[in-house]
């Protein structure tokens, strides 16, 4: 829920977001995908996950991904920047091809699910 700067009354009090908004950018309508794939194939790509197929969740087994002519924030982060790349956590926005995975796709290491489920108790 939303117990950030947006809410004056909010049951937990948070002075630094407060600050942060007042010394930043204030984004007062702005939207992000409801479901893990687009979500995270617009932050991989800075692209709208309509105009990359990618509208929602995956399935397991499908095919689909970030297209491959698309950049991604660690590929350009890298060639642009010279910052390294590791990931940790879910990816879900592709793996049925190597070109696909997160070291496919610009991180050095990933260490985590290509799809959503995952036991992080069992590594399962």
């Amino acid at each position: 829920g939303d117990v950030g700067w947006t809410r004056p009354n909010a049951p937990i009090d948070t002075p630094v977001l407060h600050r942060y908004a007042r010394e930043g950018v204030i984004l007062g309508q702005h939207h992000a995908p409801s479901t893990c794939t687009p979500s995270r194939a617009a932050l991989m790509t800075g692209r709208y996950p309509a105009n990359l197929g990618l509208t929602f969740a995956m399935l397991p087994g499908s095919p689909a991904g970030l297209p491959l002519d698309v950049p991604t924030l660690p590929q350009e982060l890298r060639r642009q920047g010279g910052y390294r790349a590791h990931m940790v956590g879910k990816w879900h926005v592709g793996a049925a091809r190597w070109e696909q995975t997160p070291v496919g796709r610009g991180f050095e290491t990933h260490v985590g699910s290509y799809l959503w489920s995952m036991a992080y108790e069992s590594k399962a």
